[in-house]
């Protein structure tokens, strides 16, 4: 049938594949960064935010800049990629259709401390100055402190009121992006270092 590879879980010996002359690879690694396998949990989120638009429900579990969760992310990962490291795996799966929220599902996380603080230090690279993040995004922070980017919710309330500056609303979006493909790069990275 031209069947060459399969694929086996996190914990499965790859004995089958290899008495077989099959090539294997290890599907999961790690998906408790990426909120469609904990769908209670961002379903909570999700109903808490959009029914009351408290941002204490955008605070993102686990933060992808959350240094504990960003250590505890190596330490899982390479344990669990150790034992197959040197049958020689096609490849590892770190994580199947993932993303930032759960699925394509629309969220403006992550309003953690740690993505906070991570996307403030980003904006500053972007604008270089308070002044001139104020002047873009049509906002009077006083300091770089309260910088808070603007909800999907909030963005539309402004539109309504006439501006379509979405900037506040957009950087946000971006820096998430950002952030996402850090830690892919960080896993990958703590993949190899293992299994080069």
């Amino acid at each position: 049938a031209g069947v060459t590879g399969i694929h086996i879980g996190v914990g499965d010996s790859p004995e089958p594949a290899l008495s077989h002359g099959f090539g294997y690879y290890v599907e999961n690694i790690h998906r408790i960064a990426f909120l469609h396998d904990r769908e209670k949990l961002y379903q909570a989120d999700w109903d808490g935010y959009t029914k009351t638009r408290d941002k204490k429900y955008l605070v993102r579990q686990p933060s992808l800049d959350d240094p504990a969760y960003l250590a505890s992310a190596k330490q899982d990962i390479q344990s669990k990629i150790r034992p197959y490291a040197q049958s020689r795996p096609l490849l590892y799966d770190l994580g199947d259709e993932c993303s930032i929220t759960r699925f394509a599902s629309p969220m403006d996380y992550d309003f953690s401390p740690y993505a906070l603080a991570a996307f403030r230090e980003w904006l500053k690279g972007q604008y270089g100055t308070l002044d001139r993040l104020n002047a873009e995004w049509e906002t009077k922070f006083a300091t770089w402190e309260e910088v808070v980017p603007m909800t999907t919710y909030e963005i539309k309330d402004r539109e309504r009121a006439g501006s379509e500056n979405y900037a506040p609303w957009a950087d946000h979006r971006t820096y998430m992006d950002l952030s996402f493909a850090g830690a892919w790069d960080k896993f990958r990275g703590w993949a190899h270092e293992v299994d080069p």
